[in-house]
């Protein structure tokens, strides 16, 4: 395991009120809360490859009326860099959520997750108690099964271009994998800064600990339990998509 690699921090427009380390099973993750007040948000992390400074622009208005939670990824910013997968199954992650949510204090949360891959309707589902709400911003809610990606990541490829950069080929250039796929993550015009923070967050991780996390979404061969939906029926959802043309 690694631990945390962070670089020299921009100025912030808030401040946490208060921050820590929680412990499981030998992994650290870093938390922050921020204000006060009721309802307490969760901003929980998404893609391994940023961590909680993502929600940077969310994190002064909310704090201002309520108070907020947020909490870096395993693999990324002040968090441990674990290197099996097992460290990072969507369960591990809710089970983080559930260990900052009593290290900062909050009994129940409205969890706003944004391209969330299970993490929170696995919290939702199996511990309903702890959520208020979801938010579910552009999560991937397959109904068929999954397709395979379009490139092999352990093949040697005759090409680098477009998704062929998420492969092995990523070792080799990291920082042009970043470039690359934080700018299809931000594809409106004036989305430099963005880019650039983006990119700046995954050089804080490395490709090691990227291809262990998501192993399962690179095609690679992992266990999977499916999520109970009892639970996730208690609290109320939003599910917040972006469409093509559609705002």
């Amino acid at each position: 395991m690694t631990t945390a690699l962070v670089t020299r921090e921009q100025t912030r427009a808030r401040y946490p009120n208060a921050e820590g380390y929680v412990e499981r099973d030998g992994v650290r993750v870093f938390w922050e809360r921020y204000g006060a007040g009721e309802p307490t948000f969760l901003l929980p992390p998404t893609y391994e490859i940023v961590h909680s400074r993502s929600w940077k622009c969310q994190i002064p208005y909310l704090s201002r009326h309520w108070r907020v939670v947020t909490f870096d990824p395993r693999g990324n910013g002040r968090s441990d860099r674990p290197r099996d997968y097992d460290a990072y199954t969507r369960r591990e992650v809710a089970e983080d959520a559930v260990a900052v949510l009593d290290a900062a204090g909050v009994e129940r949360a409205i969890v706003v997750a944004w391209c969330d891959m299970g993490d929170s309707l696995i919290l939702a589902a199996e511990h309903p108690e702890r959520v208020a709400g979801l938010v579910l911003i552009a999560p991937p809610l397959p109904v068929e099964a999954r397709e395979p990606p379009p490139f092999s990541f352990d093949d040697v490829l005759d090409t680098d271009e477009g998704w062929a950069k998420e492969n092995h080929h990523w070792q080799r250039d990291w920082r042009g994998y970043l470039e690359w796929f934080i700018s299809q993550c931000f594809t409106e015009a004036h989305s430099t800064k963005q880019i650039e923070d983006g990119v700046g967050w995954g050089l804080e991780t490395d490709p090691e600990t990227i291809a262990a996390a998501i192993a399962e979404e690179l095609g690679r061969t992992v266990d999977y339990r499916p999520v109970p939906t009892d639970g996730a029926t208690r609290a109320a959802t939003l599910i917040a998509e972006v469409l093509e043309g559609r705002r």
